[in-house]
């Protein structure tokens, strides 16, 4: 037996039986998050006109539902259109074990899947916590060799993900469910290229490897197949994308101890996680300094973060600020908040977060970044003209597991992101949905909401 068959052997070994009560919640919890964040992406930079391009398309009332909109489409279309709307705003949660964005790719494809196949609440869930786990597996086990040879996860593991999680909804055995594993990673791609240039085509990676967790899926009940060692195999994916520096180990560990699912972060900052420990670094350590003293600030933080975020020029757009350490830093300071709508040209433009900006220095440390020890963060000093100084170390950026926000944070994020999409009532009638997700016996009672009631 292959470890690919192997794999999904123990994946296809899941029922939501054997699902904890822990992880049903964070299911729910992550459901939740992801359909805020759709709701307030659709009318960014790539999702506005990819869904006017829909609109106009003959099959616009057709088939399953492209969520936080009227619009409906074949599944592989919706799951495109539902990865780039999700990811638009940075605000979809992530995975510091796998480098990337788990929810945005296995719900992406997995809603109009189960929509069309009239999935039960409890298949959705399975299927929703299978996907988590094949993303997190394969993403730890590839990175961070993957990351350094310039391969993103949430394009590359979240095609494999969302394959996965549709094969489960499709009720897939395994033979078919590896074959369909096969199939995706043929065609999983994402490059990190996305992070530090033409950053508003970023959301089209998690769209594509939606899209291509469809496809894989339907070509398989054409009776066709991928390889049976896609993962391991001689020019398989390791070796593509992680080379010798896979660890394939973690693979074929226990299930439920806890479920991957459970270790996603939450994010409350528009922007790159990497830059999110010294954002709160930053607003915690605003009032023990007077702005006008202040002559150097130093962001110490692990390499991966410097080498993505750390830029010695301010942006110059919405998209570009996401990516900006030093940008959300000097937000930070020079405001005492950091929203959702300041991540924009506007800000950027703003001379007094310039200044601020200006005074940034970067230092790396490895030790920042430790999967063993819980570790993701960043330290932070600022130096003032009179020659004090304010220090703060952040292990890890508020919404991971261990360091979560207060439980209302995380509904009043989807209220926010959503109310333009979505009256109260109606907003309310989702959570319910959501609330009792594993009850539902069809999905639609949920995407059947989802159609916006705002003008």
């Amino acid at each position: 037996m292959t470890l690919s068959q192997e794999f999904v052997r123990l994946q296809k070994s899941l029922t939501y039986d054997a699902l904890s009560s822990a992880a049903i919640e964070a299911a729910k919890a992550r459901c939740m998050d992801y359909l805020g964040a759709l709701a307030g992406g659709v009318n960014g930079p790539l999702a506005r006109p990819m869904l006017r391009a829909q609109a106009d398309s003959p099959c616009s009332t057709q088939g399953s539902s492209v969520l936080a909109t009227s619009l409906r489409a074949p599944c592989a279309t919706a799951a495109l259109l539902n990865g780039i709307t999700g990811h638009t705003l940075e605000l979809d949660d992530g995975d510091r074990r796998s480098y990337g964005h788990p929810g945005v790719v296995v719900l992406s494809a997995l809603f109009p899947v189960a929509e069309a196949l009239q999935a039960s609440g409890k298949d959705f869930l399975l299927a929703m916590t299978i996907g988590y786990e094949t993303y997190v597996r394969i993403g730890q086990a590839a990175n961070p060799g993957m990351l350094r040879r310039g391969y993103h996860s949430t394009g590359t593991a979240g095609a494999l993900a969302a394959t996965m999680a549709v094969s489960s909804v499709h009720g897939f055995d395994t033979d078919s469910m590896l074959g369909a594993l096969g199939i995706a990673g043929l065609c999983a791609s994402g490059l990190c290229i996305s992070l530090r240039k033409a950053c508003e085509l970023k959301p089209f990676s998690a769209g594509r490897a939606a899209y291509n967790g469809v496809i894989a899926a339907e070509m398989v009940t054409m009776g066709l197949a991928g390889a049976d060692d896609i993962l391991e195999g001689k020019d398989g994916f390791f070796q593509a994308y992680s080379g010798q520096e896979a660890d394939p180990t973690v693979l074929l560990a226990p299930l439920g101890a806890p479920f991957a699912i459970q270790g996603s972060y939450i994010k409350f900052y528009p922007a790159c996680r990497y830059t999110h420990a010294p954002i709160d670094a930053a607003l915690a350590l605003r009032d023990k300094v007077i702005l006008d003293n202040v002559e150097k600030i130093t962001i110490t933080t692990y390499p991966t973060a410097i080498s993505l975020t750390a830029k010695d020029k301010m942006p110059v757009d919405a998209a570009s600020t996401r990516f900006n350490m030093g940008f959300g830093v000097a937000l930070a300071l020079v405001q005492g908040t950091v929203r959702m709508a300041d991540f924009c040209a506007e800000k950027a433009a703003d001379p007094l977060v310039a200044a601020m900006f200006s005074k940034i220095r970067y230092r790396e440390d490895p030790a920042l970044d430790s999967i063993k020890d819980n570790i993701r963060g960043a330290e932070m000093e600022i130096a003032c003209k009179d020659g004090t100084k304010a220090f703060i170390r952040v292990p890890l950026p508020v919404g991971e597991p261990e360091n979560p926000a207060p439980a209302e944070r995380y509904q009043q994020k989807f209220m926010d992101l959503s109310r333009k999409v979505w009256s109260k009532p109606r907003q309310q009638d989702i959570l319910e949905r959501i609330t009792h997700l594993e009850e539902l016996e069809h999905i639609n009672e949920l995407t059947d909401l989802l159609r916006p009631d705002r003008p």
